[in-house]
């Protein structure tokens, strides 16, 4: 990328070796390998023999608020995954980080504008070139952390996303996450082929500063992705925009903003916006029937609904693995549940899908980028574990945590169990009183 010296100084850029025990011959003797796997340094292989997790790799230290290296991205020279971040740590939740804020948290407060990349080499580009208010997202699939961290410093945050990445994050949830956090949202459009560092390396500063003053509001983004996608001539194409419409309204916390939106929808379809507005607010039912194929469309089963509030984000390991674990759900919900626990909290998606074959890479990110949003999502996600787990299993488990605690020594792994033994009788109450109540005559 032609960084100059400086720049890789300033931004603390390096480089893996290619062996598998690089950096595990030069520090295991000196710390042990506990620590080195805890920080996610090295991996711990099946068979129980460690490596190096960067290998062959431009390095991207990632840095907290105050400039701590806290994390790694690591960029391939060649060979898959292209990118390669560290796990969760003690130290780092990608859910809540921003590749660059320490470097750009004064510029963004002071302009109360920030610009949201998506990778280090945009990031790092952008402030060489003297755009300094600049923060990335380390992928598309933004998280209310990262949302709710950048609201801290900015009014206003401006997308510069590649134009396929741009197309993601307008199908996916990442611009209603961040306005419903109270951020303007704007989506910059770059010319076909670019990205913001290849851009700002041919246009330089004021050519870039051009597009980003030519940025839409999301909500216009997204209505003219529609356009551009579905033949909106055909009754077809008018249903699919629609449907994938109704995600995104359903989503937005502004009722002004869901007038709007259903507004320029229905000149789009020719179609009257007080029509558009009660299909985009029709509801979906979650039906315990549906098949695995129900993510295409709106309707999601138990097991779409808690792997797809996990993988989003909006729900964690720990609050569902008191109820249910992975042997509670079946085929690749399975896979995705298995890889999901081994990753913890809070889950990075990209370390979940590079555990997992190709058939759930897709439906995981099916579940990521489908249209649905629910108005309360504890109670869709006690909702759907309530239709997963019985009432049989949940006494299994309490027989196992009884077990598991009168066999236990450590005070505060017995205060954890304990916690979890508890929240796990009043489900069983709460199970009982369900069944008791549909039992009871109507009249």
């Amino acid at each position: 990328r032609c960084y100059v010296v400086a720049a890789c100084i300033r931004f603390g850029l390096g480089y893996s070796l290619d062996p598998w025990d690089g950096l595990k011959a030069r520090f295991a003797g000196r710390y042990g390998e506990a620590p080195l796997i805890e920080l996610g340094l090295l991996v711990k292989g099946r068979g129980g023999r460690t490596y190096d997790r960067f290998r062959d790799r431009v390095i991207f230290p990632i840095f907290d608020l105050s400039g701590r290296p806290i994390a790694f991205g690591g960029r391939a020279f060649s060979g898959e995954p292209k990118y390669l971040n560290s796990p969760q740590t003690p130290l780092f939740d990608k859910g809540r980080q921003l590749y660059g804020l320490s470097w750009a948290r004064d510029e963004i407060a002071a302009s109360r504008t920030a610009i949201l990349v998506e990778g280090y080499t945009d990031v790092l580009s952008l402030h060489s070139a003297g755009v300094k208010n600049v923060v990335g997202s380390m992928g598309t699939a933004l998280t209310r952390g990262q949302a709710e961290l950048l609201a801290r410093f900015a009014a206003e945050v401006v997308i510069a996303y590649d134009r396929d990445a741009a197309g993601q994050a307008a199908s996916g949830r990442g611009m209603v996450i961040l306005h419903n956090a109270g951020l303007d949202v704007r989506v910059a459009s770059l010319p076909e082929g670019d990205d913001p560092d290849s851009f700002v390396r041919r246009e330089g500063k004021e050519g870039f500063a051009e597009v980003v003053a030519g940025a839409v509001p999301f909500h216009r983004f997204f209505l003219q992705s529609l356009l551009d996608r579905y033949d909106l001539e055909s009754f077809k194409g008018k249903e699919e925009a629609l449907g994938e419409a109704r995600g995104f309204y359903q989503g937005l916390a502004s009722l002004p903003l869901r007038q709007e939106v259903a507004r320029l929808l229905g000149e789009i379809l020719d179609l009257p916006p007080d029509a558009v507005a009660r299909e985009l607010a029709r509801g979906r039912t979650i039906r315990p029937e549906a098949s695995e194929e129900a993510v295409e469309g709106t309707v999601w089963n138990e097991q779409d609904t808690i792997i797809g509030l996990l993988l989003r984000g909006e729900a964690r390991w720990e609050e569902v693995s008191r109820l249910a674990g992975p042997e509670d759900f079946s085929g690749l919900h399975r896979d995705l549940a298995e890889a999901i626990a081994e990753v913890g909290d809070p889950i990075d998606t990209s370390a979940v899908i590079s555990r997992v074959d190709e058939e759930a890479v897709r439906l995981a990110s099916k579940l990521v980028i489908a249209p649905v949003v629910f108005s309360d999502v504890n109670k869709a996600l006690n909702d759907a574990l309530r239709r997963l787990v019985r009432l049989p299993v949940i006494e299994e488990k309490l027989r196992a945590l009884r077990v598991e605690i009168r066999k236990t020594q450590d005070k505060e792994r017995i205060d954890e169990l304990q916690r979890a033994y508890r929240a796990l009788v009043m489900e069983k109450i709460a199970r009982r009183a369900d069944a008791k109540e549909r039992r009871a005559p109507r009249r």
